[in-house]
């Protein structure tokens, strides 16, 4: 288990831009995410699920072209899906359960069409 204490995500954890998988869930976060999340440039797996954050998701999240995986189940993420999560074609799991985001994710129905992946 991870076990980071409280307060929310540690602004150095955006500065390791060549990471490319990050696991932080199960920890006891508090506060949203920022638009610094955009610069995790070469990750390709971001586990955030279960950490206690919440509020809207950064629209900077789209920008990260590079995700395959991105967990955010368990949180109370709130709000619509940035249309910009429609630039993440190399996306194939997206794990958004148990939060109170709303809305239509049509938008996403692009990038899933390729079941081979």
């Amino acid at each position: 288990d991870n076990k980071f204490v409280g307060g929310g995500i540690p602004e150095a954890i955006w500065q390791l831009g060549n990471a490319t998988t990050m696991n932080l869930s199960k920890n006891n976060f508090s506060g949203s995410l920022t638009s610094s999340i955009s610069k995790l440039t070469s990750i390709s797996r971001l586990d955030l699920s279960d950490t206690g954050l919440n509020g809207y998701l950064p629209t900077e999240m789209g920008t990260i072209t590079t995700l395959e995986r991105l967990l955010l189940r368990g949180n109370s993420f709130s709000g619509t899906l940035p249309d910009t999560f429609s630039s993440l074609t190399s996306l194939v799991e997206l794990d958004i359960s148990w939060n109170d985001v709303t809305g239509n994710v049509d938008f996403l129905c692009h990038i899933f069409h390729d079941t081979t992946r």
